[in-house]
Parts: C-alpha cells; sequence; structure tokens
C-alpha cells in the first residue's frame, strides 16, 4: 500500500499563521467597536494568559 509516486504534501503553515493574525485583528477590532478599548486590553491579557500557561505545559 505504500506509493512513493505521491507529491509531498504542501507546507501552508506560513499561510495560516497569517490568516489567525488576520482573524485574531478583525475580532479585536470588533471588540473595540462593540466595547471599547479596555475590553480589547483584557481580551489581549486573557489570550497571553492562555499561551502561557499552554508554554508551560509543554
Amino acid at each position: 500500500m505504500d506509493d512513493d509516486s505521491r507529491p509531498a504534501a504542501p507546507n501552508y503553515t506560513t499561510a495560516v499563521l497569517w490568516m489567525a493574525l488576520m482573524n485574531l485583528l478583525w475580532i479585536l477590532c470588533v471588540i473595540w467597536v462593540v466595547f471599547g478599548l479596555p475590553a480589547v486590553m483584557a481580551a489581549g491579557w486573557l489570550l497571553d494568559r492562555m499561551i502561557q500557561r499552554l508554554r508551560v505545559r509543554t
């Protein structure tokens, strides 16, 4: 069942990271428009805390 004639899968890491950044930016802009800058700052702080917890686990 090993078929070596298939090409390697493309690396989409860069595209995924750029799209994640774009999604984060538009979500933060919507939060800013609806709730104001303090809500964006709180959301950013919470995201930072969650990322730090993930980093500590690994």
